[in-house]
């Protein structure tokens, strides 16, 4: 039997994200607690196996940061976004990466169970950085809706305060083909 390869592109790793998104409930955070506590549970009662990959709490090995989210789909894009080259993405890749993370830090806002979507939107934000895709608009539309699910309006000045000096430090056009720049902020940016 042969095994079939499928060439990763922006609109495969865009679907991909935006159906994690989409498995994100209300409610998925209490149904964390609940898990993890029915297997530490187990666990103590020695009626469980620590190593079965089944029952163990996902964890994002490998991802943008050393430790995972309680949101096992945010540790999931994570885990896909290593497979994509960065050729294979591209600002609406992002964008729905950074959707989840709005998401998670929606679902996930409890202080014991805690998604913290600034310091991930950041950590996909150097991402961007490091393999050279400049952010468009919605990209940090997108990141600061995360800011705001994450309850820190601070950051999302931050960052419109950052758009909008880089916007006044690259007015040549030769500098945007060249150097990774945050975006002009427009009427949607300055509305959220």
């Amino acid at each position: 039997c042969e095994s079939i390869r499928i060439e990763g592109d922006p609109y495969t790793a865009s679907l991909l994200f935006s159906m994690l998104r989409e498995s994100i409930h209300a409610g998925a955070a209490s149904e964390s607690v609940w898990k993890e506590e029915k297997i530490s549970l187990m666990r103590k009662l020695g009626s469980i196996d620590v190593n079965d990959e089944e029952n163990k709490i996902p964890a994002a090995e490998g991802s943008l940061l050393d430790e995972s989210s309680p949101c096992w789909q945010w540790n999931e894009a994570l885990e896909l976004l290593g497979t994509f080259s960065p050729s294979q993405l591209n600002n609406h890749a992002y964008s729905a990466l950074l959707k989840i993370n709005e998401r998670a830090a929606e679902e996930y806002c409890e202080a014991n169970l805690r998604h913290n979507g600034v310091k991930w939107g950041m950590a996909v934000l150097d991402k961007m950085k490091k393999d050279k895709i400049s952010p468009d608009v919605v990209t940090c539309s997108t990141l600061m809706a995360a800011f705001d699910k994450s309850r820190n309006w601070k950051a999302s000045v931050s960052l419109l305060n950052a758009m909008d000096a880089s916007s006044h430090s690259n007015r040549s056009p030769k500098v945007h083909e060249t150097k990774w720049s945050l975006p002009e902020p427009n009427r949607f940016t300055y509305s959220l």
